[in-house]
């Protein structure tokens, strides 16, 4: 498997393509009776894949985000309220 980098919101907005067209219904299928269509294994994977992806995107990092400001806050505080002896 090939990896390459690429800029996160390339990455995004990739993902929402690829999300649209996946979850497009095919021409023949009847968009009023609410069919379900089946999908390939590979396909749900993918589309699992992509949506964990976006949870951690905006859920998960910026709360570790927060969580890391936070703590740093605190480190801060307490060595201004307690300052080392020169």
């Amino acid at each position: 498997m090939l990896l390459v980098t690429v800029s996160p919101a390339i990455c995004q907005t990739s993902s929402i393509i690829f999300v649209k067209l996946v979850s497009l219904p095919p021409a023949k299928s009847d968009r009023a009776t609410g069919e379900i269509i089946d999908v390939d294994k590979e396909e749900a994977e993918a589309m699992l894949t992509i949506i964990e992806l976006l949870c951690d995107h905006y859920y998960v990092i910026p709360a570790k985000a927060r969580h890391r400001h936070q703590q740093l806050k605190e480190k801060l505080e307490a060595s201004i309220a307690n300052p080392t002896p020169k």
